[in-house]
């Protein structure tokens, strides 16, 4: 896709929105998300430090599974499956 002017672009949707819709669109306008969250890779930075904190005990296997999106015993089973192949 590459970089694009922020003002090029907002002045296209802009003009975009008044001709599908025949109404100017306003700051009190708010567009539906046309992404989903499958549209986006997962972060790995972010996935090794909630483990990182979760092996040093700065946050609960709760928490972990909660900022993972998974249950606690899908987060104990992974651990488990981590510490058995982890490189020694």
């Amino acid at each position: 896709m590459g970089i694009q002017d922020f003002g090029k672009s907002q002045k296209a949707l802009e003009v975009r929105y008044q001709r599908e819709t025949g109404q100017p669109l306003t700051k009190e306008v708010e567009l539906e998300p046309r992404l989903r969250c499958d549209d986006f890779p997962p972060n790995q930075r972010y996935y090794t430090l909630i483990w990182q904190a979760l092996e040093l005990e700065k946050i609960s296997e709760s928490k972990a599974a909660e900022l993972l999106n998974m249950t606690i015993e899908a987060l104990r089973i992974e651990r488990v499956q981590q510490k058995v192949y982890a490189i020694a």
